[in-house]
C-alpha cells in the first residue's frame, strides 16, 4: 500500500505553552520532546535539539505541516515526563529523503522531510521518523499514541 502525504512547511512562531513532556528513548539515545493537543483535536509533537525546536502536526485534511524556530531559554514543565520507547517500531521503519517505509506501507511525502531533517541535525531523522509512524502508519489508528497523556488546553494554565 502507498499513500502520498501533501508536506508543506510552514513559518509559524509558537508560544511552547500548555505542552505536555515526552522523552523519546532508543537504546542510549534520548530525544526530549512535547505533546500538545488543541480542543479541535489537533495533536501536535515538538523535537527539542540544542536551541531549536521542530513542530510537526496534521491539519483537517491529513496533511503533514511542519515548522522549525528557535527557542531561546530553558523549559519547565510541573508533570512527570513521558517516556517513550521507539525499539519496536524502528526496528522496523525505513526511511529515505521522501519516503518512509514499514513492512508493506509506503508513505510518501511530497517534500523530502528527511533530508531536510538531516540537515538541521544530523539525528533528526530517527525521532521524526518514529513520530511520523504513528502519525500516518500506525496500524492502531491515526495519529494514535495509545500511551498518551495530554495536558487539554482546556484545562491548562
Amino acid at each position: 500500500m502507498e499513500r502520498v502525504v501533501n508536506t508543506y512547511y510552514m513559518i509559524h512562531r509558537d508560544g511552547l505553552s500548555r505542552l505536555s513532556p515526552v522523552i523519546l528513548r532508543e537504546g542510549n539515545k534520548v530525544w526530549h520532546g512535547a505533546v500538545k493537543k488543541k480542543l479541535n483535536g489537533v495533536t501536535m509533537y515538538y523535537l527539542f535539539l540544542d536551541s531549536i525546536y521542530v513542530k510537526l502536526w496534521k491539519d483537517r485534511k491529513g496533511d503533514l505541516l511542519y515548522t522549525i524556530d528557535n527557542y531561546q531559554a530553558e523549559l519547565f514543565f510541573n508533570e512527570e515526563p513521558q517516556v517513550w520507547g521507539t525499539e519496536i517500531a524502528l526496528s522496523n521503519l525505513g526511511w529515505d529523503d521522501n519516503t518512509l517505509t514499514y513492512k508493506d506501507t509506503k508513505v510518501k511525502f511530497t517534500i523530502p522531510i528527511f533530508r531536510v531533517m538531516s540537515q538541521i541535525h544530523m539525528w533528526l531523522p530517527t525521532p521524526v521518523a518514529y513520530l511520523l509512524f504513528n502519525m500516518f502508519v500506525d496500524p492502531t489508528g491515526q495519529d494514535s499514541f495509545p500511551h498518551l497523556r495530554i495536558r487539554d488546553e482546556e484545562h491548562a494554565g
